[in-house]
């Protein structure tokens, strides 16, 4: 649910004005003063309200200004703050995921990561999840939104400015896909700076605990959290936050069909926040239940004004085209039962177009919500095997000193053998060599070749995309690609031979292939060298069991 910021804009917009009067001031200069940690967040609510006062073009040259900074600073920080504002500059200008902005978010994560600015680091993974949040995209969200995480665990939460305000946005997001546990510990987190947290952010994080509780069946739980969000909103006169906690109160006593109850607070949300310093969207939406429950009691005219004001005042977007279509379905029920026909098809006609957008965004919704339910599978499988490896690392640890202590005590007896033994050993390793060959592969990161010091001629395209991220879909797609053009049977011949091989064991292998190293293909794929070298061996595990059972 958004909160309210208009008071705030104007004022900061008010400032702005003021300062362009007294000369073309850039509007970036005040970072100059800030310190690293509070740059992006700072920089960020500069760009929108520079996007408010200025034409696009002025406000990209006004961003550049921080480019500027960073050299004169020899801060690598506000690098990656460069580009990650050049990547909300174009998804605020075109309102939808663009290349451009995607292009932008990559560049600052993979600055931050070349560079080793971890807080920077953990930011602009947030910063690209949001992004992917911001318009829908779950399940790229849900990859650098884990991965954010992942980082913050690593940091010390003292140097992250602002920490709570991450931890809340990241909890909007996963009880958006229904992660209701994940969203609660982060709350619980958010609410340990209880003493930093602005009142609106309290009565966020409040609100939402409730909402978890709701949808999970808990009525009871959840109205007391509402009452505690109204108490505290009205504490300090926030009249919007005040109508919400009675809009939410309302919601629960739908759920326990007390309908009389229900309708006097959402008549209470829409007399809060129908003002103007409310919360409009949390005003309609009451307003429209108000019309529904007074449908079922038979007050047709009063239902008709209701849903009347509703669709004049509602924004028109796909997050509210369901409500749209019901609404305007309540409206041709109550045409038709009020037998007034001027506009009953004007609005089956509306009826009809939100339809078909609702049926477009549920067909594009399926699609996101297997990426979705694909990206977590992977997520929870590798977290699975992180903590597997993590049990036992100890016993591994003991079982290697066993094995080398064996391996010594045979090659000690081995080597009072003959010349003859010895040379039968010798054949005996070079058939297994043979017969293991994709081990081999992987420990010495030789593949179709004898030299494993050889230099591998690839094309001009094939090293260009080799500078990307290869763990972004699309810059995988485009590699692969040039990939064929350099290797043309290098993935068939392994899917012939191998096929169970996944899409991420044949990225492994190609820069394998490459002569790539471990710290290499750790860069490539965005992935600590711990982890290339444990997916190595999972790889390696892979191809033995075939070979063996095979």
């Amino acid at each position: 649910m958004k909160l309210l910021h208009s008071l705030w804009i104007s004022a900061l917009l008010l400032v702005t004005l003021c300062k362009g009067a007294k000369g073309e001031v850039n509007p970036y200069e005040e970072l100059r003063a800030l310190k690293s940690e509070f740059v992006a967040v700072k920089a960020f609510s500069i760009l929108r309200i520079d996007m408010d006062l200025h034409e696009a073009d002025s406000v990209l040259k006004n961003i550049e200004f921080i480019h500027k900074l960073a050299k004169e600073k020899e801060d690598k920080n506000l690098i990656s703050v460069y580009y990650e504002m050049l990547g909300h500059y174009f998804s605020l200008r075109y309102d939808r995921v663009n290349s451009l902005a995607t292009m932008n978010h990559e560049k600052a994560v993979q600055f931050a990561q070349d560079n080793a600015l971890g807080e920077q680091l953990f930011r602009q993974n947030f910063s690209f999840g949001n992004y992917y949040y911001t318009y829908f995209k779950y399940a790229d969200a849900y990859r650098y939104f884990r991965q954010s995480l992942s980082l913050l665990e690593k940091l010390d939460e003292s140097r992250v400015a602002h920490v709570w305000q991450y931890y809340i946005t990241l909890s909007r997001y996963f009880f958006d896909i229904k992660e209701y546990d994940m969203a609660s510990q982060l709350l619980e987190k958010a609410l340990v700076y209880n003493n930093k947290l602005a009142p609106r952010e309290l009565f966020d994080i409040i609100n939402t605990l409730g909402l978890i509780a709701l949808n999970t069946g808990k009525t009871d739980e959840a109205l007391e959290y509402f009452k505690k969000v109204l108490e505290k909103s009205n504490a300090v006169l926030d009249s919007a936050w005040m109508g919400i906690a009675y809009g939410n109160m309302g919601n629960v006593y739908a759920q326990k069909h007390d309908v009389n109850k229900a309708l006097s607070y959402f008549e209470l949300d829409y007399k809060y926040n129908s003002q103007a310093s409310g919360d409009l969207i949390s005003g309609l939406i009451s307003l429209k239940k108000i019309a529904e429950i007074q449908f079922q009691q038979r007050e047709f005219a009063k239902a008709l004004v209701n849903i009347d004001i509703y669709l004049s005042k509602m924004e028109k977007k796909p997050i509210r085209y369901e409500s749209l279509v019901e609404a305007y379905d309540l409206k041709a029920r109550l045409l038709d039962t009020l037998a007034i026909e001027e506009g009953q098809l004007s609005t089956l006609k509306e009826a009809t177009k939100y339809n078909r957008l609702l049926a477009t965004l549920h067909s594009s919704s399926s699609i996101e919500l297997a990426k979705l339910e694909d990206e977590k599978s992977n997520y929870d499988q590798f977290y699975r095997e992180s903590r597997q490896y993590k049990r036992l690392s100890i016993l591994l640890v003991i079982t290697l000193g066993i094995a080398v202590s064996v391996l010594l005590v045979v090659l000690y007896k081995k080597s009072k053998r003959g010349t003859q033994n010895l040379e039968v050993v010798k054949n005996d390793v070079l058939e297994e060599e043979e017969e293991y060959c994709p081990l081999i592969i992987l420990s010495d990161k030789r593949f179709h070749t004898e030299d494993s010091h050889r230099s591998v001629q690839i094309s001009l395209e094939l090293r260009q995309l080799l500078g990307g991220n290869l763990m972004n879909n699309r810059n995988w797609e485009k590699f692969k690609l040039a990939y064929i053009n350099s290797f043309p049977c290098f993935f068939s011949d392994l899917l012939q031979r191998y096929p169970e091989l996944t899409d991420s064991d044949l990225r492994l292998l190609a820069l394998i292939n490459l002569n790539l190293s471990n710290k290499e293909v750790a860069d490539k794929l965005s992935v600590s060298l711990d982890g290339v070298k444990k997916a190595k061996q999972r790889l390696k595990k892979k191809l033995s069991d075939h070979i063996v059972y095979n």
